[in-house]
């Protein structure tokens, strides 16, 4: 993930990114292959994740108040599921 470090876990239709550090500006990483993003929130406070994804790049913006104990976890709610692609 860049700058910012960090992995991600998938499960049905739903991403998690954890993220190492808080982004410089928005968070720009490429789009998954087919499935689109449909929805973005902070996972420990619910709060939602402002996203653009245009062609093969997704942009996060992280909200400020996202953070909890030095934690950043998005999640990502996509349009269809993600079992089965390849892994990056």
């Amino acid at each position: 993930m860049g700058r910012t470090g960090g992995g991600a876990i998938r499960r049905g239709v739903t991403a998690h990114l954890h993220l190492f550090r808080r982004p410089e500006g928005d968070l720009v990483l490429p789009a998954l292959p087919g499935p689109r993003v449909v929805a973005a929130r902070m996972l420990a406070s619910g709060e939602t994740v402002a996203f653009r994804q245009k062609g093969e790049t997704l942009r996060l913006t992280i909200p400020e108040s996202g953070e909890v104990q030095g934690s950043l976890v998005v999640a990502l709610m996509m349009d269809a599921p993600l079992d089965g692609l390849p892994a990056r």
